[in-house]
């Protein structure tokens, strides 16, 4: 007996017929005993060969077709009572819930990017991100997250799906990121459940910001005769900065700032070391040395062996993308999506959320619940997939 199973994910409720499942298979009618090298010495035979199933081989096969009965079944919804606002769709048991941080001593409206792994028993490859802010998560009055849907990547040999957030820290006077909820509906009990991440403990800075106080004030010193004269600077106290709480790397000390409106001053020919031609021609020389060293690098770089194979990664890659032009939309979305999912793999120099943009578009297109069409993908999002690649 031969068994095979097959998980099948509705993507909407009602009821549904599954056509009867066939199978071809091949049945050896005849078989035909092949000469054994010991009936030459009249043994008939090697005794181990008989014991283990003898020497035969297939004479005759038939072709048997197989076929089972229709099923019906019906899709229920998913209840609408105490569902969590954490619930994005996910189906199964056992999810876990992981969130890392790039980093954790930050200013004020700095970014921070958070790395979040959902593992578990159910529909990971189709699973989205809830919002953020759900359940209390993230407080709207000290984070700023991005809108829309965030993409992920699903891993089948980790089971996992990733996705990556920029989160910007709007409050001071937070000392911890706070634990994410995840909510998915388990069919066997049929009742919402609810995991947690970790809380992360940050540490945040005041924005760095120069204030008025640490700008030299402009003055203006005046001729016995009572005409103004050069404007010099006075310069910040540095007792008065420190207790304003300005460093004294950013009190700026002997900078004029004023603006003048004397034309002659503003119309007077260069003079000094930068007007000179030795200047000047030292300028150009030193800029044509790194114009050469600029191209011996890039040279360079070509002729490195893992430059060259990411380069014919990334042309082979442009070519499955292509490619997708002549597929049906379903199809060329996922060939498209694969091709983008090894280029965050294998590629560096790639701009990853963009991608990730770009994979959400296609996989919007794959999994959508309409019937698969003949018709082929927008050329714009053909060529939206290519310019990713470098």
């Amino acid at each position: 007996m031969l068994t095979a199973e097959r998980t099948l994910i509705p993507d909407r409720p009602g009821e549904f017929e599954l056509d009867p499942i066939s199978a071809t298979i091949r049945v050896v009618t005849q078989w035909q005993r092949q000469r054994s090298g010991l009936d030459d010495f009249g043994f008939g035979g090697s005794l181990l060969e008989e014991a283990f199933g003898g020497r035969s081989r297939p004479m005759e096969v038939k072709l048997y077709r197989a076929e089972g009965k229709p099923h019906r079944f019906q899709v229920k919804p998913f209840p609408s009572a105490d569902r969590p606002e954490s619930f994005a769709g996910a189906v199964g048991s056992g999810f876990t819930l992981d969130v890392a941080a790039d980093r954790t001593v930050v200013r004020a409206g700095d970014p921070i990017r958070l790395t979040i792994d959902i593992r578990g028993d159910g529909n990971l490859e189709n699973a989205t991100l809830p919002s953020l802010f759900a359940d209390g998560g993230l407080s709207k009055d000290q984070f700023r997250v991005p809108e829309g849907d965030v993409p992920g990547v699903f891993d089948p040999d980790t089971l996992t799906k990733t996705f990556e957030v920029l989160v910007r820290v709007e409050d001071e006077n937070i000392d911890e990121l706070p634990a994410l909820r995840y909510s998915w509906f388990d069919p066997n009990n049929e009742t919402y459940q609810t995991t947690l991440s970790s809380p992360i403990a940050l540490r945040v800075n005041p924005a760095s910001m120069v204030t008025a106080d640490a700008v030299v004030s402009s003055g203006a010193r005046k001729r016995t005769d009572g005409n103004t004269t050069d404007q010099t600077m006075e310069t910040v106290d540095l007792g008065r900065a420190s207790s304003d709480g300005i460093s004294p790397s950013q009190v700026l000390s002997g900078v004029d700032l004023s603006l003048t409106t004397d034309a002659n001053r503003l119309l007077a020919a260069p003079s000094g070391l930068l007007a000179s031609g030795a200047f000047q021609g030292s300028v150009y020389v030193i800029a044509a040395l790194c114009l050469i060293w600029m191209m011996v690098g890039k040279q360079r770089k070509q002729s490195d062996p893992a430059e060259r194979q990411a380069k014919t990664l990334a042309t082979q890659l442009g070519q499955q993308i292509q490619s997708a032009a002549s597929m049906n939309a379903k199809t060329g979305a996922a060939q498209i999506a694969e091709a983008l999912r090894s280029a965050l793999r294998e590629l560096d120099a790639v701009d990853r959320e963009a991608i990730q943009v770009t994979i959400a578009k296609c996989e919007a297109i794959e999994f959508r619940p309409d019937p698969a069409s003949q018709s082929t993908l927008d050329p714009a999002l053909i060529d939206e997939a290519a310019r990713h690649l470098p």
